[in-house]
């Protein structure tokens, strides 16, 4: 229930002050399927979403709230602290980039194009936005980059081949749920399409291009996450070449 998970982001945040961020989005069916819930249809998923972001800002304002939800219902519920803490929403689509830009306090999305992000992602996020009389400025804007590192380029496309089935869109439409078919299922992406939309590099200038690009579009934060053989080494690349480039 949301009300649970606004009960301990407020106390989170009154131990940790307002480095807490509540990250939130509709799911995956591998991460729910296999624990026994449902897989409702997108539409659902959306509207339990937003009744959830709902309830949690009106306990977080403080006093007794009642919600009378399609899917969640509050009775003289209080939480016995005044809480701030920002939600920053999840989004692939345009769909869902509309409802983050009119209730989100912030976007999250995976790194596919510029050019998606920048005629995409963006317009719809500042579409909604606009309903809630703010603008695209007003939101944290934040890409995850997925991306690949090893001196032999053909052994780093290998550490992404596990991620190919994430650029299939109904691994997060649909109710499959096992790993193994979403392994197989992503076989069906070439190595030439994951180069699009992945980082994979033997060094640091294609990093440092493709994470700039994104800075380019618009967002406010980046983060990597780093497929490789050797942690050690892609670290150090990381620490001594891509990191002091972004802090000049």
């Amino acid at each position: 229930h949301p009300a649970i998970t606004a009960q301990a982001f407020a106390t989170m945040e009154a131990l940790f002050g307002h480095r807490v961020i509540l990250g939130i989005g509709t799911g995956e069916a591998m991460n729910e399927v296999p624990l026994g819930f449902p897989w409702p249809k997108y539409a659902e998923r959306r509207d339990r979403l937003v009744e959830s972001v709902k309830i949690m800002k009106a306990l977080w304002k403080g006093g007794f709230v009642d919600f009378d939800g399609e899917y969640y219902k509050l009775k003289a519920a209080n939480i016995y602290m005044k809480s701030d803490v920002p939600i920053v929403m999840s989004a692939l689509g345009p769909k869902m980039s509309k409802i983050v830009g009119e209730y989100g306090d912030g976007i999250i999305t995976s790194a596919k194009t510029p050019q998606y992000i920048n005629e995409v992602i963006f317009p719809n996020v500042a579409e909604g936005a606009k309903k809630s009389g703010r603008t695209l400025d007003d939101l944290l804007k934040v890409v995850e980059i997925d991306l690949a590192y090893d001196e032999d380029y053909d052994r780093a496309v290998k550490t992404l081949r596990k991620w190919a089935a994430t650029l299939i869109n109904e691994m997060f439409t649909t109710d499959i749920s096992d790993p193994r078919e979403i392994e197989e299922r992503g076989k069906s992406i070439s190595d030439k399409e994951l180069a699009e939309v992945f980082p994979i590099a033997t060094d640091e200038n294609e990093f440092i291009k493709r994470i700039e690009q994104y800075f380019k579009c618009g967002f406010d934060h980046t983060y990597v996450q780093i497929n490789t053989f050797d942690d050690e080494k892609a670290f150090s690349l990381f620490e001594k070449k891509v990191l002091p480039y972004f802090r000049k």
